[in-house]
């Protein structure tokens, strides 16, 4: 006869838990902290959340990835670039409780243009995670940021987006047949 697990033996190591405000690992890349509310670890490596504050004139610059990703703005407010249908990228400024969803393999930056200090909740994948994580440093909360991002940090976490198809992506111009094109940008490039 098949013994099956207790609901209790099986809750051991499955429950729901209540994540605090101030919990989560952080990751710091160039001049940006993201602090994670969900692992892939704990969610079935279903998906993946992070809280990210942008201090004024901070932001990521227009890349692309093969996973779709999904923003909220907490705090403040927080442009989102995008491509638009001339080949230009153009800026939709979202306050708090509006939100941006960007497709898999779909142009798109972040940035805080405002003087004040903005905050957006993040939800994606494991593999965005592994890029932000393995890519970027694991700081403490009171570790100062850094003035200006280390070259060689950045250039990094550019190598760890790469292996997961993330690219930085620069707009070009006419591509001699009339057609707009974007250029993919390596750390090579830059």
């Amino acid at each position: 006869m098949i013994k099956y697990p207790t609901i209790l033996a099986e809750l051991a190591d499955h429950n729901s838990h209540k994540i605090d405000a101030d919990e989560g690992d952080i990751t710091e890349i160039g001049n940006l902290r993201l602090t994670w509310k969900a692992r892939g670890a704990k969610t079935g490596f279903q998906f993946s959340v992070y809280e990210m504050e942008l201090t004024p004139g901070s932001g990521i610059p227009l890349h692309k990835h093969p996973f779709a990703e999904f923003f909220y703005v907490l705090e403040g407010t927080i442009s989102y670039g995008r491509v638009n249908q001339q080949g230009a990228l153009e800026w939709l400024p979202c306050n708090v409780g509006e939100c941006i969803l960007v497709p898999a393999n779909a142009p798109h930056a972040t940035q805080n243009q405002s003087k004040q200090p903005a905050k957006m909740l993040s939800v994606s994948n494991f593999h965005h995670e592994f890029i932000l994580t393995n890519g970027g440093n694991f700081v403490q909360k009171d570790d100062a940021l850094p003035a200006r991002p280390n070259p060689e940090d950045l250039k990094r976490f550019t190598d760890v987006a790469r292996q997961y198809q993330g690219y930085n992506v620069e707009l070009g111009s006419d591509n001699g047949e009339g057609q707009l094109f974007s250029r993919i940008v390596s750390a090579q490039s830059r």
